[in-house]
């Protein structure tokens, strides 16, 4: 809803209708992204705008600066598969989740 102080009635006809069609084209694509492919078992953000990425697709964290400060995590077969650039360390939060860091190595 407009803003009285951006009330876009004010406008002229081919900047309501440039907006109008800007709005169109987002809600079109925020609709193809979330559509993706059907067979999709990954998705990123999906508590809010889900997105299909794939299937099988190996996602990748850079938790910092450095080649060593990597998180992989994929999906194979009834299982997920994580592995690092280095030593990882798993925290228990809760009965069903937990944190994974990067551990350096000892010196």
């Amino acid at each position: 809803m407009a803003r009285p102080e951006h009330d876009e009635t004010k406008l002229p006809k081919y900047a309501q209708n440039e907006l109008k069609r800007l709005r169109h084209d987002l809600a079109r694509a925020k609709r193809t992204l979330s559509a993706g492919p059907e067979d999709s078992n990954t998705f990123a953000d999906p508590y809010m705008d889900r997105r299909p990425l794939g299937k099988d697709e190996v996602i990748e964290f850079v938790l910092g600066p450095g080649t060593d400060n990597k998180i992989r995590v994929c999906v194979e077969g009834d299982s997920i598969n994580l592995s690092g650039g280095t030593a990882l360390q798993i925290e228990a939060r809760a009965s069903n989740a937990f944190s994974i860091r990067i551990k350096p190595w000892l010196a």
